[in-house]
């Protein structure tokens, strides 16, 4: 039986998500192949690097209300901020 971690909106209790819950083995796993990409990514030059942040800004810009709900029914955030939060990164 797998073990869940559940996301649970502070202000209201209700279940937002749950998440398996991973063993030591698995996050080792994980980290170690984060730490590979990392190694392979620094490699690449810069203006590679840079298209994937640009990208990756428009996608947060496109989403900015998407992910300030996410983060203010998680965090009980108000949305407002939630989405300026989003728009800062």
């Amino acid at each position: 039986m797998t073990d869940y971690l559940t996301s649970i909106n502070p202000a209201t209790e209700e279940q937002l998500a749950q998440y398996p819950v991973l063993s030591r083995d698995e996050v080792k796993q994980k980290v170690s192949l984060a730490h590979a990409a990392w190694l392979e990514w620094r490699e690449t030059d810069f203006a590679f690097r840079a298209k994937k942040i640009r990208k990756a800004a428009r996608i947060l810009q496109e989403k900015k209300e998407l992910f300030g709900r996410t983060m203010s029914l998680e965090m009980g955030k108000p949305l407002n901020q939630a989405v300026a939060e989003v728009e800062k990164c």
